[in-house]
């Protein structure tokens, strides 16, 4: 396997994702000679790249190289796929314009795998290394905080979503998932109508949960 042992991050972030999942970090090299390589794309990338070239899919947690977060102690991850060819080798093909590294760090995960089938994926983590950046955040975020733990988080990180009582699940709304519209309707009593978010009683507002639970701008990634 051409995947390299990473363990420089702090003890509190390596324990929280081993707690949170069965796994170990890795560099992963890039490869993004493929035409299967569009940015925010990677499930549907790999899925592609395994039908043409044979292989498999590898799913886990791409940890946000971004100097602003890790400068702050916040590790933010995003659920990923890589592709392993028939030779076990193991590649990350997506383009990131956030990492112009050679190398992605990678969390593998053993019990989350992206679901095409039905649209179903998983929601971003962030995990606060210390007390100092919870305390930081706390003002902002409505939810309790607690460092050295993972969380669900919005992108926007101003809510986030405990893993204890949440699986993270997040599903696609897009044309070839109907039953998660199905889903989004009779969950929040929301649709999709000519391209926009509608309520179907008439009112104002989005539960915030429902930006857990589906993907309501298409997201892929």
């Amino acid at each position: 396997m051409n995947t390299k042992s990473y363990s420089n991050l702090p003890k509190t972030v390596i324990d929280a994702m081993r707690e949170f999942s069965d796994g170990d970090c890795v560099l992963v090299e890039k490869k993004l000679d493929t035409a299967n390589n569009k940015a925010l794309n990677c499930h549907y990338n790999v899925e592609k790249q395994v039908k043409e070239f044979g292989g498999k899919v590898i799913n886990g947690w791409l940890l946000s190289r971004s100097s602003t977060l890790i400068n702050n102690n916040l590790y933010y991850w995003t659920f990923h796929s890589l592709w392993q060819t028939d030779d076990n080798k193991i590649y990350d093909i997506t383009t990131d314009k956030h990492n112009a590294r050679d190398f992605s760090t990678f969390w593998f995960d053993k019990d989350r795998k992206i679901n095409l089938q039905d649209g179903v994926s998983y929601n971003d983590i962030v995990i606060f290394e210390n007390k100092s950046i919870v305390s930081r955040y706390s003002g902002i975020c409505e939810d309790v905080i607690n460092a050295g733990k993972v969380f669900w988080t919005l992108t926007t990180m101003d809510r986030i979503r405990s893993t204890d009582s949440y699986n993270g699940e997040y599903r696609f709304i897009r044309s070839e998932f109907p039953n998660n519209s199905k889903l989004l309707l009779e969950k929040y009593n929301l649709a999709i109508v000519e391209g926009r978010l509608k309520r179907m009683d008439g009112s104002d507002g989005v539960h915030p949960n429902c930006l857990f639970e589906f993907s309501l701008n298409a997201r892929i990634n």
